[in-house]
């Protein structure tokens, strides 16, 4: 069952990741750009309703990604007793992906602020 899992976690995890960034990167490279040339409030309209069309696919992919993490952090041994305690990130490579943890979360923290506080 374990093998069967990782590859379709791994497919889930890279493929959430690359909607998640493709969206950013298409907001702040084409949709925004674009909007520019419009009227002020034709712009906040069209940004808006692309911000509110893309906000489920978006957490969805964010939802996965968070999922699809934790899966791997089990298989590679964590627990919430050596999460907790730290023990688990006593390794370069699992020192890394606590990094990773604090950068997501931190993205987490802002794109929730993001969407429902501030855009």
């Amino acid at each position: 069952m374990m093998h069967t899992l990782y590859p379709i976690a791994l497919i889930l995890h890279v493929l959430s990741a690359t909607v998640w960034v493709g969206g950013v990167v298409f907001f702040a490279a084409v949709a925004v750009p674009v909007s520019r040339r419009l009227p002020p409030e034709l712009r906040r309209r069209v940004v808006t309703q692309l911000g509110q069309q893309f906000r489920p696919v978006g957490w969805t992919a964010l939802a996965i990604l968070v999922v699809t993490g934790v899966f791997f952090m089990w298989r590679w041994g964590a627990r919430p007793h050596n999460v907790a305690d730290l023990s688990f990130f006593a390794t370069p490579h699992t020192r890394l992906l606590g990094m990773k943890m604090i950068a997501v979360g931190l993205m987490l923290v802002l794109s929730g602020i993001h969407d429902w506080m501030v855009g």
